[in-house]
């Protein structure tokens, strides 16, 4: 149930299964709902300096601070949520995902990092 989210400053809006979450870019934050164990939970998220929220169509996100070259996962760590802090996220050009798995693509570069 959305009925008591405030949707004003809302800039994206991503989504699992399960969860949604609703960037508030300007603000720096961001605000989830649904299943809390699958991404519905995030209030310990820095959503600070995040370019984009990505989904699986699982349980889990990943918000991209493409300018800080970071990113922060959360959700069901079988489907790519949970701690992701070991990723290099440095050169991401892309960030794509399935049902169960995240790939960030560094094109320049040639390689790409999965997990999930």
């Amino acid at each position: 149930d959305c009925s008591g989210i405030d949707f004003t400053h809302v800039t994206g809006i991503s989504s699992t299964d399960s969860a949604f979450v609703a960037l508030k870019q300007d603000l720096g934050h961001g605000v989830c709902w649904g299943a809390s164990s699958w991404g519905g939970q995030c209030s310990g998220i820095d959503f600070s300096h995040t370019a984009e929220i990505y989904g699986t169509g699982g349980s889990a996100f990943v918000a991209f601070k493409k300018d800080l070259g970071q990113g922060v996962c959360w959700g069901e760590s079988f489907w790519g949520g949970g701690d992701c802090s070991g990723i290099d996220f440095g050169h991401v050009t892309g960030i794509y995902n399935t049902a169960r798995a995240f790939l960030a693509l560094k094109q320049d570069l040639g390689q790409g990092v999965c997990w999930g």
